[in-house]
């Protein structure tokens, strides 16, 4: 397209030069209509604005209330230190995917993790299938989090596109103890358990796709659009001629 244009302005204003801004009008157009643009698919379930930050320690009371009318297992605490670990999925569904992904992420909100305990808290973590157990439990050790702390865990989903496209993702996700519930310094000793229960906040799934605007004119009517303009400078040059 450069290049057309440099010759076009060697041209001088002639039949020919007229010939050949037409020529590129017509190119223009074409160029136009098939401009890439991004567009982002985003579905969030639970409550991604439960009323206290990332990182900061939680009451009962305030998760039960960011949990409140939320679905399962967005609903309440699943799982106890002392009896059984936290063993939950939860499914996104959207509208199947045709253009290209350029790049995907999950996020989940959680209270109570005890990252910050000894060893690996991570029992299971996995998005459509496809095991990610690694990569989020790297995240939970730099967390390294207390009881009742409530953190916001973001992956990449870069290596898994494939897996998204169906407009269906389902995502799971297990703790395991043994872990460390923290005492109240001078008051209470540290206790270790043997399991991990938790309380899961939100889950936002992020695809950012590469859409192309097909808006261009059928080749019928390009073929009009050229004739007419065609018609419009063979007019203009004849008269010129007996002027």
């Amino acid at each position: 397209m450069k290049k057309a244009l440099t010759s076009c302005s060697r041209i001088e204003q002639s039949k020919s030069g007229k010939h050949c801004a037409l020529g590129l009008s017509l190119a223009a157009l074409l160029f136009a209509g098939n401009v890439a643009q991004a567009a982002l698919i985003e579905t969030t379930l639970g409550n991604n604005n439960p009323g206290f930050a990332a990182g900061s320690s939680t009451s009962f009371s305030q998760v039960s209330s960011a949990q409140s009318g939320q679905p399962a297992p967005f609903d309440q605490g699943y799982g106890n230190d002392l009896l059984s670990n936290f063993n939950q999925s939860w499914t996104f569904n959207f509208a199947a995917i045709n253009d290209p992904i350029q790049s995907a992420q999950i996020a989940f909100g959680i209270v109570d993790t005890d990252s910050g305990s000894p060893g690996d808290q991570i029992d299971f973590f996995s998005v459509d299938g496809v095991d990610l157990t690694a990569s989020l439990n790297s995240l939970f050790e730099a967390s390294a989090s207390a009881t009742g702390v409530y953190d916001v865990f973001t992956l990449s989903l870069n290596s898994i596109f494939s897996n998204l496209t169906d407009g269906s993702v389902t995502v799971a996700l297990g703790l395991k103890g043994p872990v460390v519930n923290r005492g109240i310094p001078g008051v209470t000793q540290d206790q270790t358990v043997n399991f991990n229960g938790a309380a899961l906040i939100y889950s936002t799934l992020s695809i950012q796709t590469q859409t192309t605007n097909n808006n261009v004119p059928e080749p019928s009517v390009l073929l009009l659009m050229m004739s007419g303009l065609l018609s419009v400078f063979g007019f203009k040059a004849r008269n010129a001629r007996f002027s």
